[in-house]
């Protein structure tokens, strides 16, 4: 009645490269733009500096408010920046 699987190459941590089992990895976010499963602690440390970028600006550092932008893509900044920042590269941008 046993039945033997086989090990599947892709049931490892992308990050760390231990392999928990098929059960205990976590579907990372697609804006991670991580290809692969990654471990519970590499997760949460991804989840939370995820969370920690979303919570300042990306240039200047200041605390992002409810409205926040997103640069241009030609100016190559990761995350998202204040009003004043956003301006800033506008007019930068305009010249």
């Amino acid at each position: 009645m046993k039945k033997n699987f086989k090990k599947n190459e892709d049931d490892k941590c992308v990050i760390c490269g231990v392999e928990p089992g098929s059960f205990s990895l976590w579907k990372p976010k697609k804006e991670w733009g991580v290809q692969g499963w990654l471990c519970k602690p590499c997760f949460d440390a991804k989840e939370k500096a995820d969370d920690e970028a979303k919570k300042y600006c990306a240039m200047c550092g200041k605390k992002l408010g409810f409205f926040c932008f997103s640069p241009k893509k030609a100016s190559g900044i990761t995350g998202q920046i204040c009003k004043n920042c956003y301006n800033l590269q506008k007019t930068k941008a305009d010249i």
